[in-house]
């Protein structure tokens, strides 16, 4: 009895019953992102997108450190009373070596800064395909910040700062 209840259930609605759930299958299939998620996404890309604009804007100075000063700021204070760089001298000739789309002299102004730079480059492309699309990549990106994440990233920036260091203090300006 069971069985020809359920079979006339099926055959009475049997069309319209597998085109919605098939439908509806497609549809929950391909989860898309929030509004909100989206909104933020995209002030993200525009915040990556105003710092490449500005690196861009920038000539890199020569001496790998001081591009900053384009933009109003004052001299690092580090080499005018210590003669050392500071762990982010050279960041912003880093940034604007790499929007100008010379890497090697991005690497050597201030090796975390060009991997600084080229994160945001990353980070604009994404969000802009998450905010035009909807999509939910960037969960697969959230995975990644861990402690060891933080830690490796730490690491990069003080061994940065060490190259730097080195590169003022005994003339690395013949690696370029």
């Amino acid at each position: 009895m069971s069985g020809v209840a359920g079979g006339q259930s099926r055959s009475g609605s049997a069309g319209s019953s597998v085109g919605e759930v098939s439908v509806n299958l497609g549809e929950s299939s391909v989860e898309k992102a929030s509004v909100g998620v989206r909104v933020f996404s995209g002030v993200i890309m525009l915040c990556c997108l105003t710092v490449l604009l500005i690196a861009a804007g920038l000539d890199p100075s020569p001496n790998r450190l001081g591009t900053h000063m384009q933009l109003g700021l004052a001299p690092c204070r580090w080499i005018t009373y210590l003669d050392i760089p500071c762990p982010t001298c050279g960041m912003t000739t880093a940034f604007a070596n790499a929007a100008h789309g010379h890497l090697l002299a991005g690497f050597l102004s201030q090796p975390f800064g060009f991997l600084l730079a080229i994160g945001t480059a990353m980070m604009f492309w994404l969000c802009l395909f998450v905010t035009v699309t909807g999509s939910t990549v960037y969960r697969s990106f959230l995975t990644l910040w861990r402690p060891s994440v933080v830690w490796i990233l730490a690491g990069a920036a003080f061994l940065a700062w060490m190259f730097k260091m080195w590169s003022h203090l005994y003339g690395g300006e013949h690696l370029l």
